[in-house]
């Protein structure tokens, strides 16, 4: 279920964005790039301010955050990721669905020129971009 985050969502997604980043990223950057991403623990309140700043989605599953994306008050995307374990199953673009859809009162525009993303996101923002 795709739903609006809540403050009681802070922890989960620090968590879920730690492990990603600490799992998938480590394959295109080295480990002194990924500890000054992440740091050594997830960082719950970073989390909780970030999404007083932004609208946040999730993926919801049997009580279990399985992915989130965040929307910028410009209408920058500016975060989506989805657990290691449920890569492929077509949340991410839910997720991008959700945001897009009409219960929002702006409309995202994909830039590509005037993207800021990781190597991983940028390629994925491309194959959905085509």
């Amino acid at each position: 279920m795709i739903r609006r985050a809540t403050p009681d969502d802070a922890l989960a997604i620090a968590t879920l964005y730690h492990h990603i980043v600490k799992k998938i990223n480590s394959r295109d950057y080295a480990p002194t790039q990924i500890e000054a991403w992440v740091g050594e623990m997830p960082d719950e309140e970073k989390w909780r301010e970030r999404q007083a700043n932004r609208t946040t989605f999730v993926d919801e599953h049997d009580g279990t955050i399985r992915g989130f994306a965040e929307l910028e008050d410009d209408g920058h995307i500016g975060a989506a990721y989805v657990h290691v374990d449920c890569q492929g199953l077509g949340i991410a673009s839910a997720l991008l669905d959700e945001m897009e859809s009409g219960t929002l009162p702006w409309r995202i525009s994909f830039s590509l020129g005037a993207m800021k993303a990781s190597l991983v996101t940028a390629a994925l923002f491309l194959l959905i971009a085509g």
